[in-house]
């Protein structure tokens, strides 16, 4: 099935989720949605738990001019730990604001299994990784730990 978008004939499925929606195949400004997860292929690689959260997650990144930044992150946790059929990512609503905690999932035979688990950490203006409230989170890059631009780091 092909889809037209402004003149221009779409092939592949991740295509038809909108035209300024996808970054590349593994993400979508807003095609993430709870039981419909970004997928590769057939699979699924990053499930949203909490889309509340995570559009106004979004939308804050929108607003600072950071929607590349954040967008790298998720692209690396969309496509982290090996074959899209044998891993997957959950996100999940953090305590830290415009966070999250993640939970890499693995195929066995018994089903998914939990893997490793971090969180993907806002620092920025009110909010620095040195330790103190509001994350409680450290960060060796030193932008980060003074807060003093907008950014996000995968922390494990």
């Amino acid at each position: 099935m092909r889809t037209r978008v402004n003149e221009k004939l779409l092939s592949e499925p991740w295509q038809r989720l909108g035209r300024g929606l996808c970054i590349d195949i593994r993400c979508t400004a807003r095609g993430f949605r709870r039981g419909n997860p970004t997928q590769k292929g057939d699979h699924q690689v990053l499930i949203i738990e909490n889309q509340e959260h995570f559009d106004k997650v979004r939308e804050f990144a929108r607003s600072v001019g950071a929607v590349a930044e954040l967008q790298k992150h998720l692209d690396f946790l969309a496509s982290f730990g090996g074959a899209a059929a044998k891993v997957r990512c959950r996100l999940y609503s953090d305590f830290a604001p415009h966070s999250f905690f993640w939970r890499m999932e693995y195929s066995s035979a018994q089903g998914w299994k939990p893997g490793l688990v971090g969180g993907l950490i806002y620092s920025g203006p009110g909010a620095p990784s040195d330790g103190s409230a509001p994350s409680f989170s450290v960060s060796l890059n030193a932008d980060a730990a003074a807060g003093g631009q907008h950014m996000w780091s995968i922390h494990t």
